[in-house]
């Protein structure tokens, strides 16, 4: 059984078991639900059984750090070793070798490195992004995918060509789409749950998407 740092609400630990294997999901919880810790305990649970060895944030400009300076030490279990880099857009010589030493962090560490999403439209910023997954088993979170719900805008094309480079994928949103549908079905190519939607988001969710669920306590 999973050992949790903080004991997860029976609504968490139901979405924590729906989604902890899946390759692709997308939870659409509520806000003020617990997504994040939800992602931590399936960060956990993949790190455990050797699975991934790197976690990639995409969220919100300040919401990034906050991954790093508070949600993961909250949540995240101590038995998980980890270096964190948080992604600045001018970063000092300090901040640079903060990030060169998560790269080259003890093997047994989970390397965590966070970026706001808004980055995703510079090239320095997909550049640093890519060379990481490249080089690491990662879980992807997009954190308030809705930041990604315009086809056409460079930063959702950079975020939607990780997918292939990303061996998990999530993202998360407590508002989603307007105007956006999303129904349960089967895929023709999974057996598992799947899920359709018209957000552009959908696309990194999932190739085979797996199914929204949206859980409230």
């Amino acid at each position: 059984m999973q050992q949790f740092k903080t004991v997860p609400y029976a609504h968490q630990l139901a979405a924590l078991e729906c989604s902890a294997d899946q390759v692709f999901y997308a939870l659409t919880m509520e806000q003020g639900t617990g997504k994040t810790k939800v992602i931590l305990d399936t960060t956990a649970h993949l790190y455990n059984r050797g699975r991934v060895n790197a976690l990639l944030v995409l969220a919100p400009n300040g919401v990034h750090r906050n991954w790093a300076t508070k949600e993961i030490p909250k949540h995240l279990p101590d038995y998980v070793p980890r270096a964190c880099s948080v992604w600045h857009s001018t970063s000092t010589k300090a901040e640079r070798a903060a990030h060169d030493a998560m790269l080259i962090a003890p093997a047994n560490h989970l390397r965590v490195f966070t970026m706001n999403i808004e980055a995703m439209a510079v090239e320095r910023a997909v550049v640093a992004v890519r060379q990481f997954l490249d080089s690491h088993d990662a879980l992807v979170v997009v954190d308030e995918s809705t930041r990604i719900k315009n086809p056409k805008s460079i930063r959702t094309k950079n975020v939607l060509a990780l997918s292939p480079i990303a061996k998990y994928r999530r993202i998360l949103t407590g508002t989603p789409v307007p105007n956006s549908r999303s129904t349960c079905s089967r895929s023709t190519l999974s057996s598992t749950p799947t899920c359709s939607t018209r957000a552009a988001s959908r696309s990194f969710a999932h190739a085979t998407p797996t199914c929204c669920r949206r859980i409230t306590p």
